[in-house]
């Protein structure tokens, strides 16, 4: 099964819904979205890929927020 990762309109977290579907519910906020309003991530990522994909688009986006924390922090 194919699934596309979106980022939800409300919080900006990235979620994941099968193909074709036309909403799916943020697993962060539980805000509901309709799969054509949101930002589109990835396309065609396997069912098995999903939970990966997801752990490491949240490592990166945690990654940036704290360089940019720091980056406001300091100053610069």
């Amino acid at each position: 099964m194919q699934y596309s990762v979106l980022l939800c309109r409300k919080c900006g977290q990235p979620g994941a819904c099968r193909n074709g579907s036309k909403t799916f519910t943020c697993a962060y906020c539980g805000s509901r979205n309709t799969a054509s309003g949101c930002a589109r991530i990835l396309v065609n990522v396997e069912s098995r890929d999903v939970p990966s994909v997801l752990a490491r688009l949240k490592s990166a986006r945690a990654g940036s927020c704290r360089k940019s924390k720091e980056i406001n922090w300091t100053g610069s």
